[in-house]
């Protein structure tokens, strides 16, 4: 009876310890899913132009972000070194 429940405890404890991975695996799997019907449901009920207009619309604005976040951590960098050389200099 004791070695049952280790043997219980050594296969379940591994997946209880993964259980986030296998949580958010299964989220991305489930979200990409509705934004599949989604976006099929859009091309059925309106015409393929307006489903490629949202598209093309989200891949602007995902990558004016990205564009800001960048510039903004090259200003950061800029604003350390230019603090590093006048810590240096005085």
């Amino acid at each position: 009876m004791k070695n049952s429940r280790n043997i219980v405890k050594q296969k379940l404890l591994p997946l209880l310890s993964n259980l986030h991975i296998i949580t958010l695996r299964w989220a991305k799997r489930l979200l990409i899913t509705c934004i599949a019907i989604t976006l099929m449901s859009t091309v059925f009920h309106w015409s393929a132009g307006i489903c490629l207009a949202i598209i093309v619309g989200f891949l602007l604005i995902r990558s004016l972000i990205r564009l800001v976040f960048r510039m903004i951590i090259t200003l950061i960098y800029i604003l350390l070194i230019l603090l590093i050389v006048s810590l240096i200099l005085l």
